[in-house]
């Protein structure tokens, strides 16, 4: 189990009323607790907050502007990915290179 919040004394709540007091002193300083029943007594457990998640599909992850004359390909680094792609247009460039000399 994780953390438990217990009285300043480290000994549980000896009252169920007493945990839900001293959650309430926490939910005014941004603590989110639940009073769960441990041997002796009451104690508090920390609720863990999830951060607020943002769908994929309103945010633009990559934020860069057009240039003309040029098409961008975003590739995720995975398993050298982008050595093999770094590799693939160097060969495409002195292809090209070749054809317009």
């Amino acid at each position: 189990m994780s953390d438990l919040i217990k009285t300043q004394e480290g000994e549980p709540f000896a009252t169920e009323q007493a945990a839900n007091l001293r959650m309430g002193v926490l939910r005014k300083k941004g603590t989110e607790t639940k009073v769960v029943t441990i041997e002796g007594g009451w104690a508090l457990e920390e609720i863990k907050k999830r951060p607020k998640r943002i769908p994929l599909g309103t945010r633009n992850v990559l934020r860069y502007p057009k240039r003309p004359g040029y098409h961008r390909h975003v590739i995720n680094d995975v398993d050298d990915n982008m050595l093999l792609h770094a590799n693939s247009a160097t060969v495409l460039m002195e292809k090209t290179r070749a054809n317009l000399g």
